[in-house]
């Protein structure tokens, strides 16, 4: 009997490095939920209502701590969904440590069976094979150029954010970027003096210094148009992770079991 498999929801959008082909997409995830501890947690209630959600919460952050504390010590993790462990950043000058330039950071690579999962079990859905007035199709920033990290920037550094009409325009005081900690749900505004770019296709500024690594919501809202400035702001949205380059692993078919994870 075949698995039954999960249905994805992709919209196909222009593929902005080839300009002249119209018949040039790329695919892109519709906007969805994200889920924090509670929504993670209600969701596994709807799965099995039986549980008793105090335990359920406990169990839960019983798992969180244990893993945190494990990776903090060294220690490496290997799971059904992904393998982790500490790596570390910049250069240790004369054999010191310097907090300040020195950081200590946990990299994840997905697990073979997740791999598997996504070649497998996903249905793909394509709604959309249009145009569309506005979207993010990709960031880039000079902290991660030259690796295989994909929508990785950093903060306190310079990002490029390409896509459609996305220059910042009009008058509405929710015209502009903000970036939305996935985790803590705290938004973020980036300050109009630290742009070095705004155009319909690229919008270059620095990552707000103050924010921690994490995953974030990136929105563009803006009254632009080829045509004039819109009456109503109208957003666009990319997710991405600040922080140490997260890249893929270099050979998806790396046993999950070994004794290391596989790292980029």
């Amino acid at each position: 009997m075949a698995k039954e498999k999960f249905e994805l929801y992709v919209q196909l959008v222009d593929n902005t490095l080839t300009p002249g082909d119209e018949a040039d997409f790329i695919a892109k995830p519709l906007p969805g939920e994200s889920l924090n501890r509670n929504g993670i947690l209600a969701e596994a209630l709807g799965k099995n209502p039986g549980l008793e959600p105090e335990n359920l919460s406990m169990v839960y952050d019983v798992l969180a701590r244990t893993m945190k504390e494990a990776l903090l010590s060294g220690k490496r993790l290997n799971t059904e969904l992904f393998m982790a462990g500490v790596a570390f950043t910049g250069i240790v000058e004369k054999g010191v440590w310097n907090y300040d330039r020195n950081k200590v950071r946990i990299n994840f690579t997905q697990s073979r069976d997740l791999a598997d999962a996504c070649n497998n079990e996903v249905h793909i859905n394509i709604t959309a094979q249009q145009n569309l007035s506005i979207y993010i199709n990709s960031v880039s920033a000079a902290a991660t150029r030259g690796s295989e990290a994909r929508n990785t920037v950093a903060a306190g550094k310079p990002a490029v954010f390409t896509g459609k009409n996305i220059q910042l325009a009009g008058t509405d005081p929710s015209v502009g970027v903000t970036l939305r900690n996935v985790q803590t749900c705290v938004v973020t505004k980036v300050d109009a003096d630290m742009f070095s770019q705004n155009t319909k296709s690229k919008l270059a500024f620095v990552i707000p210094a103050e924010l921690e690594d994490g995953e974030y919501e990136v929105t563009v809202t803006t009254q632009y148009s080829n045509s004039g400035v819109l009456k109503a702001p109208r957003s666009a949205m990319l997710t991405v992770h600040i922080g140490a380059s997260r890249a893929t692993p270099n050979n998806p078919d790396e046993p999950v079991g070994t004794d290391d994870p596989v790292y980029g």
